[in-house]
């Protein structure tokens, strides 16, 4: 099973607007937990972490999204995780991880990893708040983590032989979403490969997210 959890926002700190974006990558970039770089990679933006993250700066400031503001969301942290017990590989997390980002976010900047430095195999991804195409901030309901990003992972994760949440727990969705802890403002974190535009190839996306995305493309904020 992998369940996707909202680990946090990134808001600009005192003195510094993208500090805490420049942080947030270099930490789920950390060679000592990716394989030296082994499982970190992106969409729409260069998977080096340096660059990835001017890139994101300059779409930022490019659609005069910059400000000091503290409640300016800059960016989005998530995690997969998987249980321990699934014995999920390395290139099978990069593989489900890969192929959600290119689903669920086709239009942001986005650089993800993979962790195996715990006892369960977990993805990391950030991504920009500002759509590359449209300049609009990222959105999302209270209640999509249950209709829209958890069932696609879900779907991924079928497509790769892995099971789905409910299949591993008999947990339905609803459950779930009731115990769910909202994301932080910060969060207490401060096979390689680049792409510049979305993954192509035979994902199904079911209606219900592309729905989420028309909403995303035609502007919700």
């Amino acid at each position: 099973m992998a369940i996707l959890k909202f680990i946090s926002r990134t808001y600009p700190v005192s003195g510094n607007c993208f500090g805490s974006v420049k942080r947030t990558i270099n930490y789920i970039t950390n060679p000592v937990k990716t394989e030296q770089g082994r499982y970190v990679s992106s969409l729409n933006c260069p998977f080096h972490p340096s660059q990835a993250f001017q890139k994101m700066k300059h779409t930022t400031i490019h659609y005069g999204k910059a400000s000091d503001n503290p409640n300016n969301r800059l960016g989005y942290h998530w995690t997969i995780s998987w249980s321990p017990e699934e014995k999920v590989t390395e290139e099978q997390a990069f593989e489900v991880a890969e192929k959600f980002c290119a689903a669920v976010l086709p239009e942001q900047e986005v650089i993800f990893s993979v962790h195996n430095d715990k006892g369960h195999m977990h993805a990391h991804i950030y991504f920009n708040s500002v759509n590359l195409y449209s300049g609009k901030k990222f959105h999302y309901s209270s209640g999509d983590w249950k209709t829209v990003f958890q069932p696609a992972l879900d779907q991924i994760n079928q497509e790769c032989g892995l099971q789905t949440l409910e299949e591993s727990t008999g947990i339905p969705l609803e459950s779930y979403s009731k115990k769910r802890k909202k994301p932080s403002r910060y969060g207490s974190l401060i096979k390689r490969k680049e792409s510049n535009n979305p993954i192509t190839g035979s994902l199904a996306i079911t209606n219900i997210i592309k729905s989420h995305l028309r909403k995303q493309k035609y502007g919700w904020i």
